[in-house]
């Protein structure tokens, strides 16, 4: 894809045997980056279920967060105490 740069991780679920991705794109050519991004998201998904991320302000339209499997990720009451996002990062 022309003009687009891709950010990727995987993260492990509840199931430690499967994975989940994180893909973060961003566009940076000249043309309509809603229709860039639109293709690479369709390229990079292909027939899996994933959930697409926005910018909360829509000012943003040069950059898209795509994940899978957020549903199978560990989930629990927030917890300020270990929930830091700079504590998780360690």
């Amino acid at each position: 894809m022309e003009k687009v740069r891709i950010n990727y991780s995987t993260y492990t679920l509840k199931d430690p045997i499967k994975k989940g991705a994180i893909a973060v794109l961003i566009y940076s050519g000249s043309g309509d980056p809603k229709i860039a991004l639109d293709n690479a998201v369709r390229d990079i998904t292909e027939d899996i279920g994933y959930f697409e991320l926005i910018d909360a302000h829509l000012d943003n339209p040069w950059t898209r967060v795509v994940m899978t499997q957020i549903n199978d990720m560990t989930q629990e009451d927030l917890d300020l105490t270990k929930h830091k996002l700079k504590d998780l990062i360690k």
